[in-house]
This record gives C-alpha cells, structure tokens and sequence, in this order.
C-alpha cells in the first residue's frame, strides 16, 4: 500500500476541498445575517439562502461531468473560483443591487466545486483502494478546516461589525484555494 498522507497532491486535494467547504458553511449559516445587515427582510435573505442551495444542485450535477471529460482540470477550477471571486465582491457591494444574481453564481459555483473535489478524488487515484484511502484523509483534513469557518467568520463579525471584512477574507481563501487546486487539477495520478 502506498503512503499518500505526506505527499503534496494528498495536501492540495485536502486543502481545495476544506477550503470550499469553509466558503460553502460560512454562507449557509451567515448568508441571511449577511442580506439582512445589507437592508433585505428576512424573507427575502431565506429566500436567497434557498436560492444559493437550488443552484448549488445544479452546479453539482452538471461540472464534474464537466471536468471529468478533461485529463486536467485547471481550466475548470480557474473558471469556477474567477466565479466565486465575482459573487463575494458582489455581496460586498450591495449598492449596486443584483443580489439575486450574487446568490446565484455563488450557490452554483460552490455546489461546482464540491462536485469537483469529490470528483478530483477518483481522478487522481491509480486504483479502488487509493481512492478509499485517498478519500478518508481528504475528506477528514477538508472537513475539520472547514468546520473552522462559520466560527472566525462570527468572531470578525462580532469584532468589527461589518460583513464586509469577513467577505474580504473569503475572496482571500478563494485565492488560496486557486493555488491549491491548480496543482490537484493538474493530470497526474498517486
């Protein structure tokens, strides 16, 4: 059996999947505090938290079909976070209305990018049991980054009041997580 832990696509593949799940936990539980802050009721803000999980099914059905007709994935993973940057700054920028349009861009492209990490697991394993393994660690290392989110995403809210700082660094993670899936998007296997 190989050992995957310590090499670096192990960590890339674990590092995009955390990271999308991070963004994805920190709309699902800040989106309607969020559109609130902004001026929106609260009908309007549940309605847009519907709206992002509605397209997010959509982007989950449709991209790794996508993606997985290619041999490397980068070009999808450029164009699904370059998405992801434009729906955040959107949110941060309220004034120009459209909000309908932010929410649906970003609910697609997050459920996008959860179907590709998933996705990106069976890529780059030679075989069954690599992507058993291969899926433990990801999944395992993914999740308890992104368990992380919702949290500092409240304590910058607490501290500073203002949605916008936590946006901030949200687009900063997207950068981030850019970088790492341009190597777990790169055609190679373990």
């Amino acid at each position: 059996m190989k050992k995957l832990s310590g090499t670096q696509l192990v960590w890339q593949l674990a590092l995009f999947m955390g990271l999308q799940s991070l963004t994805f936990y920190v709309l699902l539980a800040w989106l309607p505090d969020i559109l609130i802050s902004q001026g929106y009721d609260t009908e309007f803000a549940g309605w847009m938290l519907s709206l992002s999980q509605a397209t997010g099914i959509i982007g989950a059905l449709i991209v790794p079909s996508w993606a997985g007709s290619r041999k490397d994935q980068r070009l999808v993973t450029a164009l699904l976070v370059f998405l992801e940057i434009i729906g955040l700054v959107g949110l941060m920028l309220p004034q120009f209305g459209l909000v309908v349009v932010w929410v649906f861009i970003l609910g697609l492209v997050l459920g996008a990018t959860f179907g590709l990490a998933l996705l990106l697991l069976v890529l780059r394993s030679s075989d069954s049991e690599t992507a058993a393994e291969l899926s433990g660690i990801v999944q395992s290392i993914g999740y308890f980054i992104a368990a992380t989110g919702p949290f500092l995403v409240g304590r910058i809210q607490d501290s500073f009041k203002i949605w916008n700082y936590s946006l901030g660094l949200l687009v900063i993670i997207s950068l981030f997580k850019l970088w790492v899936g341009m190597g777990a998007g790169r055609a190679q296997n373990l």
